[in-house]
């Protein structure tokens, strides 16, 4: 939706994402794909990309010691 704020997560790639992209406010990518550029942001954000199998694993290391206490819907 319009004016919301959203990290893009397993792809930076924008012909992956919704049409309304630049609607919203990007603050984060997560991804372990390779960089395929076209992204713009208003402001600098956080990219973090790894050569790893997956972005849960990122985001595993990202969450680091606060997934033994997190809920167990946000695991």
């Amino acid at each position: 939706t319009a004016g919301d704020r959203v990290t893009i997560v397993d792809t930076n790639n924008p012909q992956e994402l919704p049409a309304n992209l630049s609607e919203v406010e990007i603050v984060q990518i997560i991804d372990h794909h390779m960089l395929a550029g076209g992204i713009a942001t208003r402001t600098p954000i956080e990219v973090t990309i790894k050569p790893v199998a997956c972005t849960a694993t990122i985001m595993y290391d990202l969450f680091g010691v606060h997934t033994e206490t997190m809920p167990a819907d946000m695991k």
